[in-house]
């Protein structure tokens, strides 16, 4: 080998050059896409990732971020070796609108949108989907949450480019399960409505759709597949077993008796989407929604009409078959995970009828008039879910003062006492029911509609049975204030429980007290 010619060579590479030949390659419409992605993250969530706020599973990693691959999900442990095993919430937070901002062309190549409108469109509501908001408020995990989100859309923009090009994307597929399996419904979701966008094109269909129809189905088979056989492996080589939690370590495991129960949840649930069961939807949103909907229906409509294609049945029913089938494609949970419980990590799939929608005011040159109206009607709506956002980060930011102020005023209590338990052993008796702290809750809507389990309630961490408030309080109390307590065993507190039963409760006289050596708050 010539040393000396090899490393002249590398000398001679001018990175000003390659970027720039890079630059001149992006089309108008993936620059539109990145930067309007970008910006609408950054403006939407900048406010969250400087707060540095923090839910009911943040309060146990804080300070110290924990990911194994007990959860299926050990790529996430990347991104907690490369910082350090903390949650620097900048970091995280540029990372998090760099991941969006990446996947939007990516989403745009797989639709085929070539307009500066329809991309800025997808942009727009990749960044301000509510689904968003609800993840980063894990912030412990969200760059890693959204670098698989990234990847599930790379993983089909690299199935659709090369003939090949389903095996490497499976490995991205695989990839992007590795960090958090529910945005397979966004690779589905793109897989689903990309199909249609082909059948829809007389040009290129039924031979086009076919290809790319067994790419998908590739791309999926042999992606699912390289994630079981690397779960069961880092799980063997750590000698642990997956969680018997939320359905975990029963993923992928279809009951066929209860299949068709799972597939009307998938159908069911997209419906009380629309009907804003997930997040608040006023009467002029729905209407926008169905404005859309609507919009798009009649566009399928023409390009059927004008392009003749009620003359060809097998690309009819092809289009029809799987408008029907993609609420199973862009909310798979159901089926593949019937056991999660429901919340809005898991409905970021939602997101791609609309891309779709604006995909197809951006294609087949359709009349301005239906175009313009649809791609208003997501840019209006995208901008809701900005707001939807805003007012949620705003009830976090509520939740985060009245914790902080109530463990303040309980520490404040305990501090007299801790001569009397020289261990600095506690423990809290909960949950918090007093109706003095109850009548504070109503004064704030669940942003969410029942599914923010990240917040149970206006107090983090006081919201459940006295080992875990305890828990809880102990790494507060830890995180916030630099004091290191420990947590009575779960034996003790069933025993200061029934020698508890006549204490006041919180915040009476009383409702603190040394019972056994160990300090005891009574929250019940």
């Amino acid at each position: 080998m010539n040393i000396k010619k090899l490393l002249s060579g590398a000398m001679a590479f001018d990175i000003d050059k390659s970027l720039g030949r890079v630059w001149r390659g992006l089309s108008p419409a993936s620059k539109t896409a990145f930067f309007t992605a970008f910006a609408a993250a950054f403006f939407t969530h900048l406010y969250f990732f400087a707060s540095h706020f923090i839910n009911e599973d943040s309060i146990n990693y804080f300070l110290r971020p924990s990911a194994d691959v007990q959860s299926a999900r050990w790529l996430d442990n990347l991104f907690l070796d490369l910082r350090f095993n903390y949650s620097p919430p900048f970091l995280i937070g540029f990372l998090v609108m760099l991941f969006v901002a990446l996947a939007a062309p990516f989403a745009c190549y797989v639709l085929g949108v070539r307009g500066k409108g329809a991309a800025a469109a997808v942009g727009l509501f990749m960044a301000t989907f509510p689904a968003i908001a609800y993840t980063n408020s894990y912030l412990y995990a969200a760059d890693g949450y959204f670098f698989g989100m990234f990847l599930s859309v790379l993983a089909v923009a690299v199935t659709k480019r090369f003939k090949w090009g389903f095996l490497p994307g499976a490995v991205i597929l695989m990839l992007s399960l590795a960090c958090y399996q529910a945005y397979i419904t966004v690779t589905l979701g793109l897989c689903v409505f990309s199909l249609i966008l082909v059948c829809l094109d007389e040009a290129s269909a039924p031979r086009a759709a076919l290809s790319r129809l067994w790419r998908y189905l590739a791309l999926g088979g042999l992606g699912v597949g390289l994630y079981y056989v690397s779960v069961r492996v880092t799980t063997a080589l750590s000698g642990v077993e997956l969680l018997d939690y939320k359905g975990i370590s029963d993923m992928g495991k279809i009951s066929l008796g209860e299949l068709p129960r799972q597939i009307l949840s998938a159908y069911t649930q997209t419906l009380g989407m629309l009907r804003g069961r997930f997040y608040p939807m006023p009467l002029a949103v729905k209407l926008i929604v169905a404005l859309v909907g609507l919009i798009s229906l009649a566009l399928i409509v023409r390009v059927i009409v004008t392009r003749g294609l009620y003359r060809k049945p097998l690309s009819l029913i092809a289009v029809f078959a799987l408008l029907a089938l993609s609420p199973l494609a862009f909310h798979a949970i159901p089926v593949l995970m019937p056991q999660a419980d429901f919340t809005m990590l898991l409905v970021y799939g939602f997101v791609t009828p609309f891309l779709f929608a604006a995909a197809l005011a951006d294609a087949f040159g359709l009349p301005k008039l239906l175009r313009s109206a649809s791609l208003a009607a997501l840019i209006a709506l995208a901008l809701y879910h900005g707001t939807v956002t805003e007012v949620y980060y705003h009830r976090v930011s509520t939740f985060n003062t009245r914790t902080f102020a109530l463990n303040e005023r309980i520490l404040a209590r305990m501090e007299p006492l801790l001569e009397h338990s020289p261990q600095r052993r506690v423990a809290l008796l909960g949950p918090l029911r007093n109706e003095y702290y109850d009548s504070a809750a109503h004064r704030f809507e669940n942003i969410f509609t029942g599914f923010d389990q990240g917040y149970w309630g206006p107090f983090i961490g006081m919201n459940s049975a006295s080992d875990d408030v305890t828990r809880k309080f102990v790494n507060y109390a830890d995180s916030f204030f630099g004091m290191r307590l420990e947590r009575a065993t779960p034996e003790e507190i069933e025993t200061l429980t029934a020698l508890s039963a006549d204490m006041p409760v919180w915040p009476e006289e009383g409702s603190v007290a040394v019972i056994d050596g160990v300090i005891v708050v009574n929250l019940q």
